[in-house]
């Protein structure tokens, strides 16, 4: 007997921040400015329906998404990312170059609420990218979120542009939600434009989709 899917509780939440705040401490990551973050989101919102709900930049703050959020149907977080093989992956967060305690690490992401989330993207360097253990497969923000509960996840395997990320996500929303494509398809066709555009695959090709290819759920 096929089990029901899990629905989602909230709409869509998106996010994007643009500023990491102040002069790092020493010996710490150092997060610079990403414009295009906050572009990003704002232009997805345009697309995605029902209506997302738009996080404001003071509300990127790891206790918000915690006590939050609560299996929005999608998630979608623009902002830095990054993987060390001492630490694991982890997402910047407003004020991330203040303090290490404004870092989203995969142990936090796989605390979040997202049983029910049909779609999480990480729209940020590396949030892909992962250790390979025998036991666990591939540890890292992947692992978090399906922990978490998200049916499926697209995420990147290296640093990727500020500027054509965006173009990126514009085009696959709009394949998914305007041409009613499968989460899969809607990342290929998207990857496919920019084969087309003459773009090198640095631009496109870091974007990996995991889990559930199907339609988008509800």
């Amino acid at each position: 007997m096929q089990r029901a899917l899990v629905r989602s509780v909230q709409p869509a939440w998106v996010a994007g921040i643009a500023d990491f705040g102040g002069e790092p401490a020493a010996g710490s990551l150092v997060f610079p400015p990403l414009p295009g973050a906050r572009e990003e989101v704002e232009a997805g919102s345009k697309i995605i329906r029902p209506k997302p709900q738009l996080l404001a930049p003071e509300q990127m703050t790891k206790s918000f998404l915690l006590d939050k959020m609560n299996a929005p149907r999608i998630l979608h977080l623009a902002t830095h990312g990054y993987y060390r093989s001492d630490s694991g992956g982890g997402l910047a967060l407003k004020e991330a170059n203040v303090s290490t305690q404004n870092i989203l690490t995969q142990n936090d992401v796989a605390r979040l609420r997202l049983l029910g989330t049909q779609l999480a993207v990480l729209s940020a360097c590396e949030s892909g990218v992962g250790e390979v253990s025998f036991a666990d497969g591939l540890i890292g923000l992947q692992r978090s979120l399906t922990l978490a509960g998200a049916r499926s996840q697209i995420l990147t395997l290296w640093p990727v542009d500020d500027v054509k990320t965006r173009e990126l996500m514009v085009a696959f929303y709009g394949n998914l939600f305007d041409k009613g494509m499968t989460k899969s398809e809607a990342l290929r066709q998207a990857q496919l434009a920019m084969v087309r555009e003459g773009l090198d695959m640095y631009y496109w090709a870091a974007f990996v989709h995991y889990g559930d290819s199907g339609p988008l759920g509800e």
